[in-house]
């Protein structure tokens, strides 16, 4: 690179993120809702069907946390996508919300 060549800036580090990036996190995100959205509706259907007792059971127990856990994730993920994006389209200098 020779002095009279203009720098090109770098959009690696400056966290700005391509709306088509942000796009492919909020569908990763809303897939990985499902999971918690189906055992909750399944864990409805079972307290409406008087089956209290399956939900003391320990392996359905386990996995209805490991879905929620998952749901947690994919909350986690549209909240970064929307942020993130949010934080990329601000003003340099302005304070932080």
């Amino acid at each position: 690179m020779t002095q009279n060549e203009p720098l090109r800036p770098s959009r690696a580090g400056t966290g700005a993120r391509s709306m088509i990036e942000t796009i492919i996190l909020i569908l990763v995100g809303t897939i990985l809702l499902l999971p918690g959205l189906c055992s909750f509706g399944f864990a409805l259907g079972f307290l409406a069907g008087g089956q209290k007792d399956i939900l003391a059971s320990s392996p359905i127990l386990l996995l209805w946390i490991v879905c929620f856990a998952i749901s947690l994730g994919g909350i986690m993920l549209i909240r970064a996508a929307i942020r993130g994006r949010q934080w990329a389209n601000r003003a340099p200098g302005a304070p932080q919300t």
